[in-house]
């Protein structure tokens, strides 16, 4: 999730590592205010935008919300 500046960090898969397992860009300024969830719940703000970007790099995961019947599955 983006910080207070509103912006999204660079990431990528090449570089997702035991140290940095989102794959954060560690020349990437705007990951120091990055906010990172990892938990059961997810709050929302009501009628706000949101990004949801998910990664896979050893089998096959999902991620499902019944509210939204929405479910997408991530590939490694």
């Amino acid at each position: 999730m983006p910080g207070v500046d509103g912006v999204l960090c660079k990431t990528s898969v090449g570089l997702i590592s035991d140290e940095n397992p989102y794959g954060l860009d560690p020349s990437d300024t705007n990951r120091n205010d990055a906010i990172i969830v990892m938990d059961d719940d997810l709050h929302l703000k009501i009628n706000q935008p949101f990004k949801v970007e998910l990664r896979s790099l050893d089998v096959l995961h999902n991620f499902y919300v019944p509210q939204f019947r929405a479910k997408r599955n991530m590939l490694p």
